[in-house]
């Protein structure tokens, strides 16, 4: 039990270091950002306001069918007008370039 302990440990220290944490965060949070400007430009509205990482857009059924073949996200709530809300999340590891190929598939 002690080493799982540690393992955890080092692992949250070295996310403290030099800020890495809050790096990590604000770029999660940028790329949200970049997401969620596109998705209103598209002519989408949100189930929440964006406020974080996490993204509730709503989309018209028939394009969540089509997102549901290329991309990864979890379907959130389905509405009786045709349309669903899903939950995107973005990360550490998202890239500009995922934001925009998403984009262009709405």
């Amino acid at each position: 039990m002690l080493a799982k302990g540690r393992l955890l440990g080092v692992q949250f220290e070295a996310l403290m270091k030099n800020d890495l944490y809050f790096e990590m965060g604000a770029h999660a949070n940028k790329m949200a950002s970049l997401l969620s400007e596109g998705i209103k430009k598209a002519g989408y509205d949100f189930a929440q306001k964006p406020v974080t990482n996490l993204i509730f857009p709503i989309f018209p059924n028939e394009l969540v069918a089509e997102l549901e073949k290329k991309v990864m996200f979890e379907g959130w709530r389905k509405y009786k007008n045709g349309t669903s809300s899903i939950r995107l999340v973005t990360s550490w590891g998202t890239t500009e370039n995922e934001i925009k190929e998403f984009l262009n598939m709405i």
